[in-house]
């Protein structure tokens, strides 16, 4: 590898790297690549990889001589490989996501990936919001912004409707849609994108919107500021 990339041959280095970058390029757009891991991850991968490597052991027949966990037949073994490597390949991918998410978090030498939030979100209700309210931050995550919000006393959009987020210039009257969502898994946690830089605008709004209609948007249920860092 040190002689493909190094010399002449360092352009068929970097067209490879690119080619192999490019087979992760959906897994490294996700918000959640870039999140902390769960408290204790590490520990219970670890834990799930020795109970598959116990449970491998148990399962293998017994023989006259211990030394030599010999299959019964070689449809048994390829039985038990084929139940055990899902289970380790799942434990190796979460370690391989966090892995590359601390790698790239880092950011280039000039620091312009550090994908520390660069606005606060803080929504209030409308009088048609009574009872909701949303925070959270938006990141620069290189291929658009990521906005997260956690929201609050906002019930599951009814059948035909949903929810919508904007980005809203007062002055310019300019709205920009940056997702839909509608509540009804029982998760608070939102993520809308916008592929707009959000220094053109002053706020963050949440409406109600009809399936099928077109033009506009719908009832302002939510809106704030975003105040930059």
């Amino acid at each position: 590898m040190n002689e493909q990339v190094s010399g002449g041959d360092g352009a068929q280095g970097d067209a490879e790297a690119a080619e192999v970058l490019e087979r992760f390029r959906t897994t490294l757009g996700s918000v959640a690549v870039w999140e902390d891991p769960p408290a204790g991850l590490g520990d219970r991968i670890i834990a799930q990889v020795n109970r598959l490597r116990d449970d491998d052991r148990q399962a293998a027949p017994s023989t006259e001589d211990a030394g030599s966990a010999v299959p019964a037949t070689l449809d048994d073994e390829r039985r038990r490989r084929r139940w055990l490597w899902p289970g380790l390949a799942a434990a190796a991918a979460a370690v391989v996501a966090f892995a590359a998410g601390a790698l790239l978090m880092g950011g280039d030498d000039d620091g312009r990936r550090s994908l520390e939030p660069i606005a606060d979100i803080e929504l209030l209700p409308t009088e048609l919001g009574a009872g909701a309210s949303a925070d959270g931050s938006v990141v620069d995550a290189g291929a658009g912004y990521a906005i997260n919000i956690d929201v609050a006393g906002l019930p599951p959009a009814p059948e035909g409707r949903y929810y919508e987020g904007w980005l809203h210039d007062a002055d310019t009257g300019d709205w920009v849609s940056v997702g839909t969502f509608h509540m009804r898994g029982g998760d608070d946690r939102v993520v809308l994108w916008s592929g707009v830089p959000i220094a053109r605008y002053q706020q963050l709004v949440v409406t109600s919107e009809v399936e099928g209609t077109t033009g506009g948007h719908g009832d302002v249920l939510l809106e704030g500021p975003l105040e930059r860092r």
